[in-house]
């Protein structure tokens, strides 16, 4: 069970792999270390389990074969609204 889900699509292994490392370094700053992750040495479906938020990183194919979209889509969306320093104070 998870709060949320984001759900990102990368144009290779490489820049999927670097997308799940600055979400990883995210996470761990903020004191949210994630509980685990898969799918990293491959090339078509990265997972990063952050407990309440699992990040999905997709390779096209993947992301229109797995259609996760498709499946959560009477999910309530949520915008994603980076706080500003002076907004976090």
């Amino acid at each position: 069970m998870a709060d949320f889900f984001v759900i990102a699509s990368g144009t290779s292994a490489r820049q999927m792999r670097t997308v799940v490392d600055e979400v990883q370094e995210l996470g761990d700053a903020k004191n949210f270390s994630p509980l685990a992750r898969s799918g990293y040495e491959g090339e078509s479906w990265m997972l990063l389990d952050c407990v309440d938020v699992l990040v999905h990183v997709f390779n096209d194919m993947a992301r229109h074969y797995y259609d996760l979209d498709g499946l959560w889509g009477d999910a309530k969306r949520v915008q994603w609204q980076e706080k500003t320093a002076a907004a976090a104070r």
